[in-house]
């Protein structure tokens, strides 16, 4: 029964790793983003673009959600704001490939696929959070 309480997200190693792990996902969605295509290297991977974008969006918008939630501990922070977030920062990656010379494309397509991987990123962290609400309450309460 006690083991039932434990959580993954209680877990000190990650509490302290979230930040970090959220600048280099940061950073790897800037470099494949912004840099020109022809100094990316050739991968199977950038044949499913549009998967990509919803992986790499929603993961971004989970890093986001699972640092406010466990390393800032603010277990009522409305997950609609983070999932917006990861939708606008999506959509500010496209409008700088549109805008920077640096041979890349933007695209609505892409747009959208980030916005789906965004969504599908707020389902999970608001069944995450539901769970964590549930776990932290008293057993009387309960």
């Amino acid at each position: 029964i006690l083991l039932m309480n434990i959580s993954i997200f209680h877990h000190p190693i990650l509490k302290r790793a979230l930040p970090y792990i959220l600048l280099v996902w940061t950073l790897i969605i800037l470099y494949l983003t912004m840099a020109p295509s022809d100094t990316l290297p050739d991968s199977v991977i950038f044949d499913y673009d549009k998967l990509g974008h919803l992986a790499v969006f929603g993961g971004w918008t989970m890093f986001v959600g699972l640092f406010i939630l466990v390393s800032l501990e603010k277990l009522y922070f409305p997950m609609k704001w983070i999932a917006l977030s990861g939708f606008l920062f999506g959509g500010l990656i496209e409008i700088l490939q549109y805008v920077t010379p640096f041979n890349r494309s933007a695209s609505w397509a892409d747009a959208v696929a980030n916005g789906i991987g965004c969504a599908f990123a707020y389902f999970v962290l608001r069944y995450i959070q539901k769970d964590m609400i549930a776990r932290n309450k008293p057993e009387s309460v309960r």
